[in-house]
């Protein structure tokens, strides 16, 4: 019975880092190098409208997609 629960202690402590790895292992990286001008020009109009360079490229794709179907 106490191995039981070990193994069952053990499982609930690795579950949140198993499901981050899972989440993980459905995305991608995307690098893309800009020149220190475009980048700051880039970073500040993001922090103005309040969105973060990820959110605002991740939705460029999602209009590029929609525009352009695979």
């Amino acid at each position: 019975m106490a191995l039981l629960k070990a193994a069952t202690s053990r499982a609930q402590q690795n579950a949140p880092r198993e499901l981050e790895k899972a989440s993980k292992a459905q995305e991608k990286r995307l690098n893309v190098n800009l020149d220190a001008s475009t980048h700051e020009r880039f970073r500040i109009a993001c922090m103005r409208n309040g969105r973060t360079m990820k959110e605002e490229v991740e939705q460029f794709v999602a209009d590029y997609l929609k525009k352009n179907p695979s």
